[in-house]
């Protein structure tokens, strides 16, 4: 669960280079600061478990991208929970093994769910990286719609890097006790992402009891997108606006 609205600070700060079309990445194929990464994850439906997508990459990826395990090397292990957020040393290790430092512009991609790319984003500027991250929308689908090449295989390593350590901003990531709170006092917008049957509590939950969090407002983020890309801006921020989360309250996002 995050803050979405100081997440909507840092969109602002990092600015329109936060998402990045094909066109963009192929202007771009010989940037030596560019970082390209798959995150790509498939998830077990049943166990609500993912596991790294290596198999897809290997059949096709962006010509310079590599791999990058958001789910395991991203992510904190837990008996119970899935797609914790890692400790910050653990973040900086995995993306600097990758040739990532605050130098750097990182692009990300995935091959199906735009979900696991916005996720590493978060990521990135949640744990205070200092160059730039971007989306790749559209993902790999776009990529190749606009003409660019694949390439098969596992990717060449790259060499190592220094990224330092830094701990999350504050409210990047919130735990029970602030969402309680938010559901008691009201100043704070909760924000269910999923989709509106599962928000409803109408069909089977992966996610322990069915329906959602009390005072919460369904915003599915599929209804943010279309034909894999996002929306215009203007259209997302009639959602939004729809959804009552004009203003400057802050928001709960899960």
């Amino acid at each position: 669960t995050s803050l979405a609205r100081r997440g909507a600070t840092s969109l602002a700060r990092r600015g329109a280079a936060s998402l990045v079309d094909a066109a963009w990445l192929r202007a771009r194929a010989d940037d030596a600061r560019v970082r390209v990464f798959d995150v790509t994850q498939v998830l077990d439906r049943e166990t609500n478990v993912v596991a790294p997508a290596r198999a897809a990459f290997d059949a096709a990826h962006v010509p310079a991208a590599t791999f990058l395990d958001v789910g395991g090397a991203l992510s904190a292990p837990h008996v119970s929970l899935h797609n914790m957020a890692p400790a910050p040393e653990a973040f900086a290790a995995a993306l600097g093994e990758n040739g990532v430092d605050d130098s750097c512009h990182v692009v990300l991609y995935s091959t199906s769910k735009i979900m696991w790319a916005t996720r590493a984003w978060w990521l990135l500027d949640a744990f205070g990286f200092e160059g730039d991250v971007s989306v790749l929308d559209g993902g790999l689908d776009a990529w190749t719609a606009a003409g660019g090449d694949v390439a098969s295989g596992p990717a060449a390593p790259r060499a190592p890097a220094r990224l330092p350590s830094r701990p999350a901003r504050p409210g990047a990531f919130v735990g029970q006790d602030v969402v309680l709170g938010a559901v008691d006092s009201g100043d704070m917008k909760l924000v269910d992402s999923l989709k509106p049957a599962a928000f409803a509590g109408i069909k089977k939950s992966r996610y322990g009891r069915p329906g959602h969090i009390p005072t919460a407002v369904n915003v599915p983020y599929e209804s943010l997108l279309e034909g894999g890309r996002f929306k215009s801006t203007t259209d997302i921020r009639d959602i939004v606006e729809a959804a009552g989360l004009g203003g400057d309250a802050p928001v709960l996002a899960y």
